[in-house]
């Protein structure tokens, strides 16, 4: 039998288990950092197929597949964690399979499907061992939501000798039975924008003098939109995504502070860099026009960067999922404005983050990451699989 069909026939063999660990994992949705019921369930399973495996600081788990023969090393990720979103009973247009049993914690972003796809993989490649080269490492990161996880699988598998990555994230907006394998930036990096301009507050009747920090704000927001326009290179995109402006008081009281949060997202580090430092100028020259002055949060500035495929990697990755699907199933796909923990992966190892569709709009299913109505087609499940094993076979060839 040659590996394209092995690969599908053993895909097959277990797809009602892989239907099943989605379910069970969907069920057990925790929100970030307290993954305590989806950890034990996953060494459960690592554990009922003889995986070795071993726990990550806070509640991540690395499984393990050494074969004992000379290959290169490959470290396969998947993510963990809910969201407290309320979920729906429907999605777009009929009942939900299977409902969380938390009805304010669900996995609105498919991570579900994510560790079912993994634990899948690993089951398939612990029965092809005899006849692998090389060892494989199973990555569950907790936390990936809030970046919580990603520090402790970093350090677990800096001793390892990396020599790759693969991961794969479901989505919403390609049809179901395609998936996407593209070079270069795939997911945007991401910038917190937190300050707080403090003024002096006052008696509404008499602005000359206090210090009115709602006025700092408008100039502010005023001035990075021009900025924006006339700074950041036309050629790439930097995203200015304010989100809040806030400044409680009463409708004859100048408040002491007003307060500005958002997000910018970008797939050029120089050009998010370059956001950053604009901001700050706006924000500095903006005050001192009316003498109020600005503090920055501690959490203000770059928090992830772009997640970039390894081109060279993107091509392996192309010619075999072609070789695997056909050239109708492997599509081409814009970048996703999502940030995710995947780019700390690609900083250090060669990789591919890979896109497989879910979307399914007979049966309800397209609605956006991170919403109530998130759905996921699980026919979308045994492609991963398939796409998985076929390029962690084809890297150690």
């Amino acid at each position: 039998m040659d590996i394209k069909t092995e690969i599908i026939s053993r895909t097959q063999e277990i797809n009602d288990q892989l239907i099943t660990m989605r379910r069970d994992l969907h069920r057990l949705a925790e929100l970030s950092g307290k993954e305590y019921k989806t950890h034990d369930y996953i060494a459960g399973v690592l554990e009922s197929h003889h995986i070795a495996f071993e726990s990550i600081k806070g509640t991540g788990i690395l499984g393990i597949i050494k074969t004992g023969r000379p290959g290169k090393t490959l470290a396969l990720r998947a993510d963990m964690d809910a969201l407290l979103i309320p979920e729906q009973p429907r999605n777009l247009k009929r009942e939900r399979l299977v409902t969380s049993d938390d009805p304010e914690v669900f996995h609105a972003c498919g991570h579900d499907g994510h560790m079912a796809m993994l634990l899948a993989t690993s089951i398939i490649l612990k029965e092809m061992e005899p006849e692998l080269n090389g060892t494989f490492y199973l990555c569950f990161e907790e936390g990936e939501e809030i970046g919580c996880g990603i520090d402790a699988m970093i350090d677990a598998l800096n001793d390892k000798g990396i020599d790759a990555v693969w991961g794969i994230h479901l989505l919403n907006s390609l049809p179901v039975n395609t998936i996407s394998v593209d070079p270069g930036p795939r997911l945007a990096g991401l910038a917190k924008i937190d300050f707080t301009i403090h003024g002096q507050g006052g008696h509404g009747s008499r602005p000359d003098l206090s210090i009115n920090p709602v006025f700092t704000a408008a100039m502010i927001l005023n001035n990075l939109s021009n900025t924006f326009a006339n700074q950041i290179d036309a050629n790439e995109t930097v995203t200015l995504g304010i989100t809040s402006i806030e400044a409680k008081s009463a409708f004859n009281v100048i408040p002491n502070d007003a307060r500005i949060q958002g997000s910018y997202r970008f797939f050029n580090i120089k050009e998010g860099m370059k956001a950053i430092e604009l901001t700050k100028s706006v924000c500095e020259h903006s005050a001192a026009m009316s003498k109020a002055t600005i503090e920055y949060a501690d959490d203000f500035g770059i928090h992830l960067y772009p997640t970039i495929n390894d081109p060279s990697l993107s091509a392996l990755a192309q010619k075999a999922l072609t070789d695997q699907f056909g050239s109708e199933a492997v599509v081409s796909c814009e970048p996703w404005y999502a940030s995710e923990s995947f780019h700390r992966y690609l900083d250090l190892y060669p990789g591919v983050f890979a896109f497989v569709g879910i979307q399914n709009l007979d049966n309800g299913i397209g609605a956006q990451h991170h919403n109530e109505y998130f759905d996921l087609d699980e026919q979308a499940l045994s492609m991963g699989v398939i796409a998985s094993l076929r390029y962690a076979l084809s890297f150690q060839e």
